[in-house]
This record gives C-alpha cells, sequence and structure tokens, in this order.
C-alpha cells in the first residue's frame, strides 16, 4: 500500500493564517507588531496544502465566548472540503479538557521543554517570534478583571479572560524567573496591560507557557497514534524554536521546506488579486504538473527510510544509517544544484520538522535524521531541478515581501 506524505499543522498556525486571510478585526492593531509570525504561519499553510498529500489538523478552536467561530475553525472547515484532512481528536486542541499532563511520562517530558523556554536567552531576547507570541496572547486572552491590578493576591485567583489555561501549580512553578522577566516588558508595553500589577502579568506568562508547551506535545502525541509516524510534523514557529535548541542536528526534510516556504508562498501571491483568493490559488497550484511531480519525488525522499547497516570497527560492534536510494539521489540533485544555481541562504529560523523515533528493532532507535550538508547547500534541498531554477527565478525577496504587503496592508512591511 502506498505511504501518502502527510503534513500537520499546529492549531495556532492555522489561526494566525485565518486571522490574517479573514481579515480578522480582533487581530488587526496586533498584526502590524506581529507580521513575521503572520508571515510565517502563512508559509507554513502554503507549503502545506502545496506540498502534502494528506493534512493533519484540527477543527478544535479556543473561543472567546460561547458564540464565536474562531478564524481558524473556519479555515479548517475550508480545507477539509477541498483536500484529504485527517481531523486530530480533542486532545490536540482543548488542553482544559485534556488530561494528558497528568500522566507522569508526560510531566516528565513537560518539565524538560519548560527547561528550554531558559536554556538560551535567544528564545526571549532575540527571537521575534517569541515577542509575537506574547503580545497576541495579552491582547486577546489577558482581560480587565479586578483581580489583575491587586499586587498582593495569590497567583491562583488572578482571572483572566480565557479559561482554557493549565493551572497545575507544580508544572507553573518549573517555568524560569529568567523567561518571564525578559517578556515582562513586552507584556507591560501592551494597551490591555496597562493597569495591571507585575504579579498579574508574570502569572499570565507563566500560565500561557505552560499551556502551548503542554498543547504542542498533546498534539504531537496525538498525530502519531492517529496518523502513524510517517507523519511529518511541522509546529509553529515558537516551538519550532524549541525542537531547534533541543535537536543535536538538523532534519534535510526542515531545510527542504525551509528553502520552499517562502517561494510557494510567494508564487501564490503573485496569483492573488485579495486576500479571499488566497486559498483558491494555493489548491490550484496544488493541481498543477509541476507540483504534483514534486510532492511524488518528496514522498519516496521523505518517506522511504534509511538502511541499517551494521558492521564492525576496532573490533566493536556497530549500527549506522545509510540514505535510502531515494536520499541518496535528491543529495546528488543537491550537490549539483549548490554548484549551478543561484540559491539564497535561508534566514536562521528555518523550520523544523519534528519526528517520534521507532524502534528498529536492532537495540537504536531511527528517526529519519541524516547528518547535515555542507553550509553551502544549506536551502538548496530539493529533487526537481527545473523546479528549483523556476522557484529561485521568480524569488525576490524584496519583491516578495512588497507583495506581501499590499495584499496584507496591516502588516505594514517596508515602512517605518
Amino acid at each position: 500500500m502506498r505511504k501518502n506524505l502527510k503534513i500537520a499543522l499546529n492549531g495556532i498556525t492555522l489561526q494566525f493564517a485565518a486571522e490574517a486571510i479573514q481579515d480578522w478585526s480582533e487581530t488587526s492593531a496586533s498584526r502590524a507588531l506581529c507580521n513575521l509570525t503572520y508571515r510565517r504561519s502563512l508559509e507554513d499553510l502554503a507549503c502545506a496544502v502545496v506540498l502534502g498529500e494528506e493534512l493533519c489538523i484540527t477543527s478544535m478552536f479556543p473561543k472567546r465566548h460561547r458564540d464565536e467561530v474562531p478564524p481558524g475553525e473556519i479555515l479548517a472547515r475550508d480545507l477539509e472540503k477541498s483536500l484529504p484532512v485527517i481531523e486530530l481528536g480533542k486532545a490536540s486542541s482543548q488542553s482544559k479538557d485534556d488530561k494528558y499532563w497528568h500522566d507522569v511520562s508526560a510531566r516528565k517530558k513537560i518539565r524538560s521543554y519548560l527547561d528550554y523556554l531558559e536554556s538560551t536567552e535567544r528564545l526571549s531576547t532575540n527571537s521575534p517570534f517569541w515577542r509575537d507570541w506574547i503580545v497576541r496572547e495579552i491582547d486577546l486572552y489577558f482581560g480587565n478583571h479586578g483581580s489583575l491590578s491587586e499586587r498582593k493576591l495569590p497567583p491562583e485567583s488572578r482571572i483572566f479572560s480565557e479559561s482554557h489555561f493549565i493551572k497545575d501549580r507544580e508544572l507553573i512553578n518549573c517555568i524560569s524567573a529568567g523567561f518571564v522577566r525578559r517578556l515582562l516588558p513586552i507584556a507591560k508595553s501592551r494597551p490591555m496591560a496597562q493597569n495591571a500589577c507585575e504579579p498579574a502579568l508574570s502569572e499570565f506568562i507563566r500560565q500561557t507557557a505552560l499551556t502551548h508547551v503542554v498543547n504542542y506535545l498533546s498534539w504531537a502525541e496525538a498525530v502519531v497514534k492517529q496518523t502513524g509516524d510517517e507523519t511529518f510534523q511541522l509546529p509553529h514557529v515558537t516551538r519550532q524554536t524549541l525542537i531547534k535548541e533541543r535537536a543535536t542536528k538538523q532534519d534535510y526534510r526542515g531545510m527542504t521546506v525551509t528553502f520552499l516556504m517562502p517561494r510557494i508562498l510567494n508564487h501564490a501571491i503573485k496569483s492573488a488579486e485579495d486576500r479571499s483568493q488566497l486559498l483558491d490559488v494555493l489548491l490550484g497550484m496544488r493541481d498543477q504538473r509541476r507540483y504534483k511531480s514534486l510532492r511524488e519525488q518528496l514522498n519516496k525522499a521523505f518517506l522511504e527510510p534509511p538502511v541499517v547497516k551494521i558492521g564492525k570497527k576496532d573490533k566493536n560492534n556497530f549500527a549506522a544509517l545509510e540514505p535510502s536510494k531515494a536520499a541518496k539521489k535528491l543529495y546528488a540533485d543537491i550537490i549539483r544544484l549548490s554548484s549551478n544555481s543561484n540559491i539564497v541562504e535561508p534566514e536562521e529560523n528555518y523550520a523544523v520538522f519534528d519526528f517520534e523515533p521507532t524502534p528498529t528493532g536492532l537495540g537504536i532507535k531511527v528517526g529519519g535524521n541524516l547528518p547535515l550538508l555542507a553550509a553551502k547547500i544549506y536551502g538548496a534541498i530539493l529533487p526537481a531541478k527545473s523546479l528549483v531554477r523556476d522557484l529561485s527565478k521568480i524569488y525576490s525577496k524584496r519583491e516578495y515581501l512588497l507583495k506581501l504587503g499590499d495584499l496584507f496592508p496591516e502588516f505594514q512591511i517596508g515602512k517605518s
């Protein structure tokens, strides 16, 4: 039976993309400051729609009031009408009713991810994605309850406008004061927080950060349970920074997506007269022969597993991974492309796929991760040479950003 390349997107990625596509009034003011994350969410969506044989998404999103239909839910419904979609279970998006974090092994994994919030300053100070994340969270979910201005109240007495946050004190206390301290100035600068006291803002940052991490891990587990290990998880960009920090070496598939994401969206926005047409344009691109061929090649290179090679070295047994035939062909094409094509290197915060390693029965684990390629071919990973040339020729980052700014003027791209 033929395996299909499945790409799983976080609900928050769909929500960000949908807010921009539908011009949601609730975040119109914050989309200028947070335009980089909205842009990345649109790029993630474009890549998944055009390259995925199937999409794994959730159709359940937090609601601020009972009658609200979140933009992400509307987008999820539209995708389900047009694409092969696997809808993830409730555990992937609704933390309040999900007991995932009560499991002992899950709590250990959660704590390890919370540690990475403080493990490097890059995550909270130099990365604009974490800034964007807290800005949007404050604007949408902080609220104006009287408990938020009282300094001496205990943390559990703070009442925010959103009720889906996780309030597990043991896990909340695992979030370092350093991480909170770095995000406090950003939180304080938001109009919604002008009358709030610092302890209330600190508690909000901790609850939202814990919920953000737990939602991701619960979602990742749901993907594996419902779709299997061959599904490629493309988490929200803030969560990608945590995966990147944890990883000792990056998967070539993540770098492939890095090269493709802006170029696919660039191709789409050249054909869209306004934002409401963007999804239809992406669906049309999906049916083009060039992208059908690309999906077929990516299926082979991404899903064909590495070969486990057993041998001896210096009288010691060892097990090594040898790339599959499809991956070897991919590498050969990359090497040729790196010297013959004009490839623009990706930005530092590139996309990262997350994989759950699976036992091979040989005492080692294989997650599909192959060695990093030389820096000179870092962004050039793609087996279809003609398409690489086409995408490279039509892609100018400056023109791309200007066109994106025309389609989404609230991003204020290029404006001081």
